[in-house]
């Protein structure tokens, strides 16, 4: 049996993360996590700020952010809009044309930066 992790609404590995460093990462050194539904509500109000056909080449930056809860949540609510768009213009390989739009706006236009180096993975 196959399981993909990157098919799931939420961020598998930064919510294992944030549970398992418990109370060390929790306010003792001034690092706190956002709740993934304020994540989630933030991006949306942002995102509704702006024409759908803009968002992909929007450049946005989380400088705080730890293990990604923004940064997911844009992701995954990107993908949506996409995933719908595609739908409306009858797209053939939908999901292939989604990835490929996602994977383009996100490596132009996406970044995040957090104190603590360890919360950041590197892309190089």
């Amino acid at each position: 049996m196959f399981i993909s992790l990157t098919d799931t609404k939420t961020d598998v590995k930064g919510a294992v993360y944030e549970e398992l460093v418990g109370q060390n990462l929790r306010g003792d050194r001034g690092e706190y996590f956002t709740p993934r539904n304020v994540c989630d509500m933030t991006v949306r109000m942002i995102q509704s700020l702006f024409p759908e056909e803009k968002l992909t080449s929007l450049t946005v930056m989380d400088c705080c952010c730890g293990t990604g809860g923004f940064i997911a949540s844009w992701i995954d609510n990107l993908r949506h809009i996409i995933r719908n768009q595609e739908q409306k213009r009858q797209s053939k390989n939908l999901e292939n044309k989604v990835r490929d739009r996602i994977r383009e706006a996100c490596s132009r236009n996406l970044y995040g930066l957090d104190i603590n180096p360890s919360l950041c993975a590197r892309r190089k």
